[in-house]
This record gives structure tokens, sequence and C-alpha cells, in this order.
């Protein structure tokens, strides 16, 4: 409450200028009505605008620290590229100029280059390549053939730093002359057991150096046909006399000659879940004697698809599983029974044994496992899967294909069949043929004998006593 009446009312001066005074009230009221109404706001939105402000600075900080990460992480990796770089380069040029020597001559001038540069991953790289005998300004005036082994030797220094399990080759020895074409492949043959090599060719030493050929003709125009050519060497690369031959010995693969690990039950369900969708029961159906394309109807079947089903995508099965197969198994996944490289040696050694498979593989994965172990040149033809509907069929398959190759017909008597389970004893009895059994894959001893083999062996480790049963004349 104010009381008026107890103010005392303000003294003016002698020197107030009343005039000065009420222009004055008049500006600074126009002033104070120009400043419009009131916002009462103002400092709730001073609050937001400051939040925002202090967001984006954030922001702006965020920003210039990854960019300052950023640029410190490439220059890391720019110094890592280079220095593993210049490690590759400098183990590429090692292996580049010992191979080519190896090509051409331990005297020729061979280098590989790197020309200065701001940059050394965007640097200039320059091959020399001067053959003995020659100076040549540059690469360009070598022959195509002296290309075409530079070229190689390129290609087999880097392969060296880091191997492929493929390498595709095509017609990379057409330039080359017969001399070269042998020191071509003598390259290839250095490689071969960790590196599968494909090779597009024409010329006929290549050919007769692959194991595998596989011909392409066009017997209608517009229809290429692919024809498939072994070129195993038969008891030192010649096909045996047909008059010394007394016995055909047919050996089992799986559980027989080798055991391969859970590889190949694994791909062949990634093969199944591939192509049906389903890998059936194949994680825990019984491979054991059993033919693949046997196995594959059995596990498919369990899941309930039709035989018709089945039969439409067969083919691509059986193809997509020797693919994977080949591409994935290496020398690691397969371990050879003991004795079986001593037995094979001296069987291959007799004039008058015939070796041959009896097997439930299809043979593009079949052959891939004796491969694997080297022991695949020891065969020179087989029955398998592919050849027949039932294992029992088999027998008279190799016979066949044994008749085919050395023009003797093999009598039953002389006909010897080794093998892990019942199976191979069964199909041995549908020809009356001499059956060995052996305890080395998932059949134990007691559970062969049941089925009463001819001869039965623990493993095949008494190699004498084991071709002496062999060459016996006369099932006993």
């Amino acid at each position: 409450n104010c009381d008026l009446a107890s103010m005392t009312p303000p003294v003016i001066e002698e020197s107030f200028d009343r005039k000065a005074a009420q222009q004055k009230l008049e500006i600074l009221t126009r002033q104070r009505e120009q400043f419009g109404a009131v916002n009462e706001l103002a400092l709730d939105e001073y609050e937001g605008e400051k939040e925002r402000f202090d967001f984006l600075t954030e922001q702006k900080e965020d920003l210039l620290s990854a960019e300052a990460q950023l640029r410190s992480t490439i220059d890391e990796i720019n110094k890592t590229a280079l220095g593993k770089f210049d490690e590759t380069f400098r183990a590429v040029r090692k292996n580049f100029i010992t191979i080519f020597r190896e090509l051409f001559d331990a005297e020729d001038e061979v280098d590989l280059l790197i020309h200065q540069s701001e940059d050394p991953l965007d640097a200039h790289i320059e091959i020399v390549a001067k053959p003995k005998g020659k100076k040549p300004l540059s690469i360009e005036q070598l022959s195509g053939g002296e290309k075409a082994l530079t070229a190689l030797s390129l290609l087999f220094a880097i392969y060296l730093v880091k191997p492929s399990p493929f390498c595709i080759l095509d017609e990379v020895d057409a330039p080359l002359d017969d001399a070269n074409v042998t020191r071509f492949i003598k390259l290839l043959k250095k490689f071969e057991n960790n590196t599968q090599f494909i090779i597009v060719t024409h010329n006929k030493k290549t050919m007769a150096s692959c194991q595998a050929l596989y011909g392409v003709t066009m017997e209608e125009e517009g229809v290429s046909k692919l024809i498939p050519v072994r070129l195993e060497k038969i008891k030192g690369g010649e096909v045996p006399d047909r008059d010394m031959l007394k016995k055909l010995v047919l050996f089992d693969i799986d559980g027989t000659l080798l055991t391969v690990n859970s590889i190949n039950r694994r791909i062949l369900m990634d093969a199944l879940r591939e192509v049906y969708g389903t890998e059936g029961s194949a994680g825990t159906h019984n491979f054991a004697g059993k033919m693949d394309s046997v196995i594959i109807y059995e596990v498919l079947q369990n899941t309930g698809l039709s035989d018709a089903v089945i039969a439409e995508k067969f083919d691509k099965a059986k193809k997509t599983y020797i693919e994977m197969f080949r591409m994935h198994a290496r020398h690691t996944d397969i371990i050879l029974m003991e004795g079986i490289r001593e037995l094979l040696d001296k069987l291959s050694a007799s004039s008058e044994l015939m070796l041959g498979l009896l097997t439930g593989n299809f043979e593009g994965s079949g052959r891939h496992k004796l491969l694997l172990p080297d022991i695949n040149h020891y065969f020179s033809f087989g029955a398998f899967a592919d050849d027949a509907a039932s294992r029992n069929e088999l027998p008279q398959v190799a016979v066949d294909k044994a008749y085919q190759l050395t023009g003797k017909k093999f009598s039953e008597q002389n006909i010897i069949i080794i093998g892990d389970t019942e199976h191979d004893i069964a199909c041995a009895r549908v020809v009356n043929a001499k059956s060995i059994a052996v305890a080395t894959g998932t059949y134990s001893s007691e559970e062969l004998k049941k089925h009463n083999p001819h001869i039965l062996y623990e493993n095949l480790t008494a190699t004498d006593i084991v071709i002496s049963e062999i060459l016996q004349s006369s099932i006993n």
C-alpha cells in the first residue's frame, strides 16, 4: 500500500529543462511502442536455439574428429599396402628370374623393374627379358614363343607367392615349338601336386602329358559334343601282353584302398541341398559298399521325394557333387590304407596281373580320390557307379572293359575282387569270381566272415601272402 500524503514531492532543480525532458519522454515512448508486444516465450526459445547450436557444434567436432581418424587410417593402409607391395614385388621378381632362367638359359638377362613415382602403388613396372644372344629393346621384339614363355614365367612367379588350387590355361602353348612345349610341361609338373591345371590346347604333346583328356567335336553344325578320354599309363606305359596275363584283380576304393574323412559326406549333403533343396538323410545314412547313385536315391526317398522327382535332377546332382568334391577335397582328407602302396607296386610289376577298379563311386569323384594320394596310375580302367544300375552288374562291366583294352577275355576263376563290405563279396559271387574281403572299412572281420568270402584278411599289409593268394589258379 502506498500513502500519497506521506510522500515528499520531488525537488525540481532550477536547471531542469521541461521542454527537453518532454521531448525525451516522447522519444522514449515511441521507442517503447516500437518494441511491440512482450514475448513471454523468448527465454524458452533461446534455450531451444542454444540446445540446437550446441548439438550442431558437437556434430561438427565429431565430423572433424572422424575426418582426422579416417585420414590417419588411410595413411596407415597406404603404408601397409606399400609394405606388402614391396614385399610381394621382391618375391615375384625373385621367382620370375628363377623360372625364366629355367625355361630359357641360366645366363639370360631378366628382371622386373619398378619406375620411380610419387605413389609407388601406381608406378609403372617394366619387364626385362633378354634371352641369350638377343638384345631386344622391349619384350615386343621377342618372338611369339618367347613372349608366351615370358608371360608364363611371370604367371608362375605370382603363383608361387600365393598358390591357387585351380589354374585354367587357354592356348598358352599355341606359339611354342616342341622343345618349349616340353619345358612348359616340365614346369606344370612341378606344381601339379598342389594345383589342378585345366588346359585348353591343340598341342599333341600337351595332350599326351595330361591325366584326363576331354575332346570337343562338332559332328552336327552348331552342336558341340564332349568326348572324355583317359590317358593312364599301363605298366610302364604300354598295354599288357594278353598272352602273359593270367589274372584280373579288381579293387574297391573306399575302405579298401583308402578312407576319406567326413568331407565326402559333407560335400554330398551340400550338393543335394543345392539341387534338391534338401540333404535328405545323408547326414546319418550308411554309405558302406553302396553305389553313389543308390545312395542319392535312398537318402532322398527317406524325405518323401518320389523317384520321378529324384530322376529329373539326378544328372545335375551327380555333376554338382563331382565338381564340388574335386574343388574342395585335398590330399589331407585322404588316408591311404596301410600296406596298399607296397601291394600295388608289386602287383603292377607282375606281367601276369591286370589291375582295375570295381567301385560304387562315380568315376569323377573316385578317380580324384585316387589322384590325391597318387595311386590313380595303377588302374588303367574300372567299373564305376556311372556304368550300371546295381553293384552286381559291375563285375561284368569290368570284364568287358578289360577285354576292350587288352583283347583278353578273363574266365571267372581268374577274376579276383577285393573289397571291405558284404556287397563286394556278393558281386564277386554273381560272376563266380574269387572274393578277398578285408576288414579295414566299417565291417569287422566277424561280420565279413558271415558272408563267406573266399579269403578274409584284417588288412593287406602281408603283401607277399596276398599276392600268393591272388596268383592261385582256382577258387578254393
